[in-house]
């Protein structure tokens, strides 16, 4: 696992995404100047936490993770961006969420639901929000219904419950909610934002792990899914989900 993270060093987003992806989303709430309570499931380092932070000025943010490199990371970051009493960041698993029923305003999940699984992490969720509550994540997702051999047999062994958006809307409505909107995210959240990144990591530890099998094991893995998404990109991605509890 250390290695696995040493591919993701001095990056601030773990997943494809970008701020403006983000903030994209961010609009598709209401009110910004209403006094929220934001919960924000698997926040990694923070970025779009604190980008939460800065879109919503009077929301209190809880942020959860279950690696605390990362949640100590943010809460530091928090305090030098003089939010902190504002945001909070807490080591926890999503699978073993405490917080009372009712209780957030928004539940934002970016790029991080495919770990409880969506059609789960929806319904689970769903009991920590008011009513009227909103529900915004991101979820990697067919874009056809015809993919490529390659692309369907890779995401078939990493993430067999990937499924389409349309069959993913149809989800949101079963679970109880109103589909407010959703968009899908642009290529170079995946490339210019993620990929490229890694793949400069990738090159480096290449190098150092030269006759570490194991470690060599994660660089081709991770090369494996680059080279996957680069030949067959349109065939899925993150897409933005935002629905309301009724």
């Amino acid at each position: 696992m250390e290695v696995f993270f040493e591919a993701f060093d001095r990056m601030d987003r773990l997943g494809p995404g970008s701020d403006e992806s983000t903030t994209r989303a961010m609009e598709l709430y209401p009110n910004r100047d209403a006094d929220l309570r934001i919960l924000d499931i698997g926040c990694g380092r923070g970025a779009h936490t604190l980008l939460l932070a800065e879109y919503f000025p009077n929301a209190i943010i809880t942020a959860i993770d279950n690696h605390e490199p990362y949640i100590e990371h943010l809460n530091e970051t928090a305090k030098l961006k003089s939010v902190s009493n504002r945001v909070t960041a807490t080591c926890m698993s999503m699978f073993e969420i405490i917080f009372p029923d009712e209780c957030f305003d928004l539940i934002w999940v970016e790029g991080a639901i495919y770990i409880t699984g969506f059609e789960k992490g929806i319904n689970n969720w769903k009991r920590l929000l008011k009513p009227n509550g909103y529900f915004i994540c991101s979820e990697i997702s067919w874009l056809t219904d015809t993919p490529s051999v390659e692309s369907h047999q890779f995401w078939y062994n990493n993430y067999p419950d990937m499924d389409t958006v349309s069959n993913n809307l149809i989800k949101i409505e079963q679970a109880g909610y109103t589909i407010k909107e959703n968009f899908v995210l642009p290529s170079t959240d995946w490339t210019t934002h993620y990929y490229d990144l890694i793949q400069n990591n990738l090159k480096s530890m290449r190098e150092y792990y030269a006759d570490n099998v194991a470690a060599m094991q994660v660089v081709e893995m991770l090369q494996t899914e680059i080279d996957v998404y680069h030949r067959n990109k349109q065939d899925y991605s993150y897409v933005f989900y935002a629905m309301e509890r009724a």
